[in-house]
C-alpha cells in the first residue's frame, strides 16, 4: 500500500495511533521476530504492570507508534500504519490464526472545540479489513493529553 499520509495538521488537536500486538504464549521478542521488526513499546506477561497498578500482566505486549506528531490527522496516523500492517499481513495473520495473539489498532484523538471530524475511505477500510484486527478509537474532549476535565 502506498504511503497515503498527506502530514495535514488539525491546530488545536491531538491524535496517537498505535498497533498493538497481545499474546498469552508469546513474548515480544518472538512477536518481533516473527514480523522482522522491532517494536516502539513492550512488556512480558507476568511483569507488574506499574508502580502505580501493582498487579502483574495478563499477557505480552508488542506495539509500535506512528511517528507522525500528535497534531497530524488520526487518518493519516493510522495510514502509516496500516503500510505496516499491508508490508506484515501474512505474519500478523500467523500471529492471529497459529498463536492465538489479538491484533488492534489503537487510535486516540482530541480536539479543543470537542468536535473531530474525520473520514476512512474505503482504500482505508478495505486495509483495516485485510488482516482480522480490531480498531480502537478514543475521543477525548479536551485540549491536550493527560489534562484532566475541571473536578476530575
Amino acid at each position: 500500500m502506498a504511503r497515503v499520509s498527506s502530514g495535514r495538521k488539525r491546530p488545536g488537536s491531538w491524535n496517537r495511533a498505535s498497533l498493538v500486538i497481545h499474546s498469552e504464549k508469546l513474548t515480544p521478542q518472538e512477536i518481533g521476530k516473527a514480523l522482522g521488526a522491532s517494536p516502539t513499546d513492550a512488556a512480558i506477561k507476568g511483569e507488574r504492570i506499574g508502580p502505580r497498578t501493582p498487579k502483574p500482566r495478563q499477557t505480552s505486549f508488542w506495539a509500535i507508534y506512528s511517528d507522525l506528531a500528535d497534531d497530524v490527522r488520526i487518518e493519516d496516523q493510522v495510514a502509516q500504519l496500516l503500510e505496516f500492517v499491508d508490508e506484515h499481513a501474512d505474519a500478523l495473520v500467523r500471529l492471529i490464526e497459529s498463536d492465538g495473539a489479538h491484533v488492534r489498532i489503537q487510535a486516540s484523538i482530541g480536539d479543543e472545540s470537542g468536535q473531530y471530524p474525520m473520514t476512512f475511505d474505503a482504500r482505508m477500510l478495505q486495509a483495516l479489513a485485510k488482516v482480522p484486527l480490531s480498531f480502537w478509537l478514543t475521543a477525548w474532549m479536551q485540549s491536550s493529553p493527560g489534562e484532566e476535565e475541571p473536578g476530575g
